[in-house]
């Protein structure tokens, strides 16, 4: 097995540029190949569909069966290709930037006039990749909630969507819970907005430290928050919806040197075949409001109330 480690800095790719212009190699195929990489793996702004171009361009020239890559060590390793007995690993830098790990396989030994090479075409990688992670971020940045941390409305609504196509396709239970800070508005009234922050910062951490490890926590907006209950039916919803309440209204709040009390009004839904995520949202803002003109401090869920048919209409 062989297994190449190099670190592809900005004056290699400087380097890779003055080669691919024929001043050290007389290559003429590797130097169009690296302005062909250097043109197409510029129209993705997604790691995989870069990855996928580059490997695709490279096996033509090196036979290279697979290659690997990872953005972090905590990231999940993409793989393009197959893995082989042979391979060459690369970390990929420029200036104080570090865009991961990739690997070559090959089921023949790597020469090192192909290294070389290659080291050449990594070049072009470092600034789709540095673009896609931008766009990444941005994506991200858009789908949380500034002041808590939590997502927000849109983030919620896509992974709304996705759990209900897993819930359809695998027949799996799934639920919703909506709560609302009960009284806030006299909270922001009599102490001001920043204390009415420091009490949905804190709020959303304690929904945190409640949450399941496969619940998903979100604002929705003002003092409202959305949680989606994974796998659970109606009866275990109803019983997180209870043990929150509970924790909730056991909770100290402090904020600008004040203890606070906070309770919520907590509706649920639960999912039936047909509904939208509109449906099931609707459904759980019902049942939340029911509790709320009840005082607070409550839940209960919708199907149970029949508040309205289950249909997603």
């Amino acid at each position: 097995m062989e297994l190449a480690k190099a670190t592809l800095s900005s004056q290699d790719q400087q380097r890779s540029q003055s080669r691919s212009d024929g001043k050290n190699t007389g290559d003429k195929n590797l130097s169009a190949l690296y302005w062909r990489l250097l043109s197409q793996l510029q129209a993705s702004l997604h790691n995989q569909q870069i990855l996928a171009t580059f490997h695709e361009r490279v096996a033509e020239y090196f036979a290279i069966d697979g290659i690997s890559y990872a953005a972090s060590p905590q990231s999940d390793l993409l793989l393009i290709g197959e893995q082989q007995a042979h391979q060459a690993a690369y970390r990929l830098r420029a200036r104080d930037d570090d865009f991961g790990e990739l690997t070559f396989f090959r089921h023949r030994r790597l020469l090192p006039e192909e290294l070389a090479d290659l080291e050449l075409l990594l070049g072009t990688l470092i600034s789709p990749l540095r673009n896609a992670r931008q766009y990444q971020n941005a994506i991200k940045a858009s789908r949380k909630d500034t002041l808590t941390g939590l997502g927000n409305r849109m983030a919620m609504t896509e992974q709304l969507e996705q759990e209900i196509a897993i819930a359809n396709r695998h027949h799996r239970p799934l639920s919703l819970m909506m709560l609302d800070i009960d009284k806030f508005k006299s909270v922001n009234d009599k102490h001001g907005h920043q204390v009415g922050d420091q009490v949905l910062k804190q709020f959303s951490g304690l929904l945190g430290k409640l949450n399941r490890q496969s619940d998903q926590s979100y604002r929705f907006g003002g003092e409202e928050f959305v949680i989606i209950l994974r796998d659970t039916e109606a009866k275990g919803a109803l019983v997180a919806a209870e043990r929150i309440r509970n924790a909730i209204a056991s909770h100290t709040v402090h904020a600008n040197q004040e203890d606070f009390q906070v309770t919520a009004s907590i509706g649920l839904s639960t999912y039936q075949t047909g509904d939208s995520a509109d449906a099931l949202i609707r459904r759980a803002d019902m049942a939340m409001y029911q509790i709320k003109n009840r005082g607070g401090n409550d839940f209960c869920c919708a199907e149970n109330a029949h508040l309205i048919p289950s249909t997603g209409e």
